[in-house]
């Protein structure tokens, strides 16, 4: 995992599993409502937004999924500076994507991160996981877009750097056990240099 250098870090990303839906937003219901009454209507459903933690209803059918996903990388959003998660569909995904857009112009269109967090630990040491779901963010669809475009929402440039790590290890649902672990830093790279340059001088 280059540019990653914290062992606890790297645990954490190998035993978690994350992924993205995209989602139409349901304009047509109040969600406040829905949550009090705890009566979702058909076809939608009900999550929080984590930035400020309000209700939102949204399209039981999802655009897009992780699984199309071909490659995600992290930056920064070159409008605004914010945080953002670059990614690029295959072509079954992106042809999803640029019908649904295409139809749906000026609608919201909200982004689901959903992640199997470790809570805890049983009995016999093995981890205890719980799904997390919650809207990272929601946008109006401004024009019809397909293989690449980004996501944005995140709380910190390295939440969107491990964001983009986990979409492109994929879900790792095997069970994994800690071996041996090995951290490569710059002192190792110098290391060679000096060798080298040491090497060149004595053969001169």
């Amino acid at each position: 995992l280059p540019g990653v250098q914290d062992p606890n870090q790297v645990k954490n990303i190998l035993s978690a599993t994350a992924t993205l839906e995209y989602r139409l937003v349901d304009t047509e219901r109040d969600a406040v409502e829905a949550k009090r009454s705890a009566k979702i209507p058909p076809g939608s459903r009900l999550y929080t937004v984590r930035e400020d933690g309000r209700p939102i209803l949204l399209s039981k059918r999802v655009i897009v999924t992780g699984s199309q996903i071909t490659d995600a990388s992290s930056g920064f959003d070159s409008q605004n500076g914010q945080p953002a998660v670059f990614v690029n569909l295959d072509g079954k995904g992106a042809r999803k994507m640029r019908n649904v857009t295409t139809d749906n112009i000026g609608k919201p269109m909200a982004v689901v991160f959903k992640e199997n967090r470790v809570v805890g630990r049983d009995a016999d040491g093995k981890p205890i996981k719980r799904v997390v779901e919650e809207v990272i963010s929601v946008a109006t669809i401004q024009g019809a877009f397909g293989r690449r475009f980004q996501t944005t929402g995140l709380d910190s440039a390295e939440e969107a750097h491990t964001l983009a790590l986990l979409l492109r290890a994929g879900a790792l649902a095997a069970p994994i056990d800690i071996v041996e672990e090995r951290t490569i830093g710059p002192s190792l790279g110098q290391e060679n240099i000096d060798q080298g340059f040491m090497s060149v001088v004595i053969g001169l």
